[in-house]
């Protein structure tokens, strides 16, 4: 589409100089159609720049959209982390972040099929954005990640969460009835003094929970990782 647009933007310039020229050349006779061509052409590179500015919002919105799942992407959701610490720390408040992995995704896409596979984390995506709020950030880290912010959201109320999380998979009935995820979770200023360092710790969490699976599992100060199976 944006190569269409931009062969008739070629093509209005062009006939704007071919009507401007001919302008200056014409007698008092043509001199009316070659003003109206110079009106419609105008006209017509007014509506392209309108339209331009129309694409731009929908293009922006695909740019942090994830194409399977209709998630945020990565990129935006490693933004909007950065953007909930700060918040965090002009209001004195909380921000969790929860990080959900597929149980044993590859294994079930090598004996599914990639199709297969991707309606897999298509339908994980959606059960995961039920169980939180509109405020909260839900986004495709990975292959088979989901990571959600949840702004001024503390330990007890993240790990709820994320239970609800767990549970929604495991009692789901998808991929055969024997799908289950793992996730990790901690909270800022509680866990970490930054947010690259909150990102650390939830992965720590989340390494602890793969170790059996079907767990959910807090990152405490105290190196100790508090689960619930």
């Amino acid at each position: 589409m944006e190569n269409n647009k931009t062969v008739i933007l070629v093509i209005l310039v062009a006939a704007l100089i071919v009507a401007t020229a001919a302008d200056a050349m014409a007698q008092s006779a043509g001199q009316t159609f070659t003003h109206i061509l110079l009106i419609i052409v105008a006209g017509a590179i007014g509506w392209f720049a309108g339209s331009n500015r129309t694409v731009e919002p929908a293009a922006k919105e695909q740019s942090i959209t994830d194409e399977l799942t209709g998630l945020h992407t990565y990129n935006y959701f490693i933004d909007r982390l950065n953007e909930e610490k700060k918040r965090a720390d002009r209001f004195g408040s909380r921000v969790s972040m929860v990080l959900a992995e597929v149980d044993g995704f590859q294994a079930y896409s090598d004996e599914n099929g990639q199709a297969r596979g991707k309606e897999l984390i298509k339908e994980i995506g959606e059960i995961v954005k039920i169980q939180v709020r509109g405020v909260d950030i839900v986004s495709r880290y990975n292959t088979e990640q989901f990571g959600v912010l949840l702004p001024n959201t503390g330990r007890v109320a993240s790990h709820e969460v994320a239970e609800r999380m767990r549970e929604a998979v495991a009692d789901g009935n998808i991929g055969g009835g024997n799908v289950t995820i793992s996730i990790g979770l901690a909270t800022y200023p509680d866990n970490a003094g930054d947010d690259i360092q909150l990102i650390e710790r939830v992965e720590e969490a989340l390494s602890g929970a793969n170790s059996t699976g079907n767990k959910v599992q807090v990152w405490d100060d105290t190196g100790e990782k508090r689960a619930t199976t």
